[in-house]
């Protein structure tokens, strides 16, 4: 990303209404908890804890994306584990 932080690219098949059912599932697969959203007109944003770290899980509209992405080291960490956890299963 421009900020130097890891993304995972998960889904380009995800509409704007599956967008919380998708991520319901994906938290529960990779152990995250959703702790806040924001909806804007183009995107939505869940605020979530893995392995106790914050990162965010981002739809955009155009184009149509779900990813997860770092906002530090430390969720960089965390988004290498989550890799890792997506691969296994």
């Amino acid at each position: 990303m421009a900020s130097g932080h890891l993304c995972i690219n998960l889904s380009e098949k995800v509409s704007w209404e599956d967008f919380p059912s998708f991520a319901a599932a994906l938290l529960e697969r990779i152990g995250g908890t959703r702790v806040g959203t924001m909806d804007a007109v183009d995107a939505r944003l869940w605020d979530i804890v893995i392995d106790e770290h914050r990162v965010i899980l981002v739809f955009d509209d155009f184009p149509a994306m779900v990813s997860l992405e770092a906002r530090d080291r430390e969720g960089d960490d965390v988004l290498r584990r989550v890799h890792a956890r997506l691969k296994e299963k």
